[in-house]
């Protein structure tokens, strides 16, 4: 590589973090939160842009910037859809999973998710709880994580977090 070629890599690199960074930090927090499926094809998709922006000499600094803002254009129609219209939101993102409820195990719920009565016991021990039956329900949610839902004492009312939930 020659030295006029490592400038020009410098600086492309340089102004292309400068405008990845500039780009997320407008798109906004949702942008670097627990991720769903199309956020993480989106950010996968920026840094393999950004790196063959980088090293790919016959990419234009110019190109990358265009698909980079465009990919982000992209995530900020989609999500704004999505808020808008619940049939796109469905569409979009997975549901919450309810793994255990009320001293059951979902054994199906567990299957189908790939996850073992193990990990749900890990996750309640996680929570500081030691007894399972202080569990009231264990919920896979949409970005991956496990919600724990302590037993209420002396309420009789459903808990309406759990509406709508995969049984």
């Amino acid at each position: 590589m020659t030295a006029k070629q490592m400038i020009v890599l410098f600086f492309s690199a340089l102004i292309s973090y400068c405008v990845i960074f500039l780009v997320i930090r407008l798109s906004g927090k949702r942008t670097l939160s627990k991720m769903n499926a199309f956020d993480f094809i989106i950010t996968v998709t920026m840094g393999a842009v950004f790196g063959s922006t980088l090293l790919n000499y016959q990419t234009k600094l110019v190109q990358g910037i265009y698909v980079i803002a465009l990919l982000l254009l992209f995530q900020f129609t989609t999500s704004l859809l999505s808020s808008h219209f619940s049939l796109m939101e469905s569409f979009l993102r997975a549901q919450p999973t309810l793994l255990y409820y009320k001293g059951m195990y979902k054994d199906r719920n567990l299957k189908k998710e790939r996850i073992s009565r193990a990990e749900v016991v890990q996750v309640v021990r996680e929570h500081g709880i030691g007894k399972m039956e202080d569990v009231e329900a264990v919920v896979l949610e949409p970005n991956g994580s496990l919600s724990v839902i302590k037993v209420q004492a002396e309420s009789k009312q459903p808990l309406d977090t759990l509406e709508n939930l995969k049984n």
